[in-house]
């Protein structure tokens, strides 16, 4: 099975990885805050927000989610999910950064994806991996969705770039502009 390692993550392709889940988060969990200001964000977040200087033709930035990181966990990590939108088609593309913190910093992490065609790739001189995710289709859907992904590490902070409606290749080209 292909392997790739990005820095202190490790991706493996597996089929016998637990799939997706999605829907309304679980009953009691809190909803992290949507902010529309980067600059707010980034105080939430505790460091600065990194946006791509290449965004698709159409797509607006539409906010950042905000998870704060809690300094007494093992996994001590701030994310923030900034969201791209292209109005007129209702499609999005999605850039995770986690901040790790020293915790986080100090473990070498391994994960294993439901995914196919997992490839060694490069941001910006840095390793990195892509491959694309397919999701069973929903109850109002015929074919599966196809979420294409990359991923990669920079000086403390872990990327995913993720979207139904660009190419791999499409998000290599805005990962380069980070």
């Amino acid at each position: 099975m292909p392997q790739v390692n990005i820095g202190l993550l490790t991706i493996d392709e597996g089929s016998d990885a637990p799939q997706w889940e999605y829907g309304p988060p679980p009953e009691g969990s809190e909803r992290p805050k949507v902010y529309e200001d980067i600059d707010a964000a980034a105080s939430a977040l505790g460091g600065p927000i990194r946006l791509p200087s290449l965004v698709p033709e159409g797509f607006q930035l539409a906010g950042v989610e905000v998870h704060a990181a809690d300094a007494e966990a093992e996994a001590d990590t701030a994310i923030a999910v900034t969201v791209f939108r292209r109005k007129e088609t209702r499609t999005s593309f999605e850039l995770e950064q986690s901040i790790l913190g020293e915790n986080a910093l100090r473990k070498q992490d391994e994960v294993t994806i439901p995914a196919s065609g997992l490839r060694q790739a490069s941001v910006n001189g840095r390793p990195a991996a892509s491959w694309t995710l397919a999701l069973p289709p929903p109850l109002i859907r015929t074919a599966p969705a196809r979420i294409a992904n990359v991923a990669w590490e920079d000086d403390g902070n872990r990327f995913l770039l993720s979207s139904a409606c660009l190419t791999e290749e499409e998000l290599l080209s805005v990962a380069q502009s980070i």
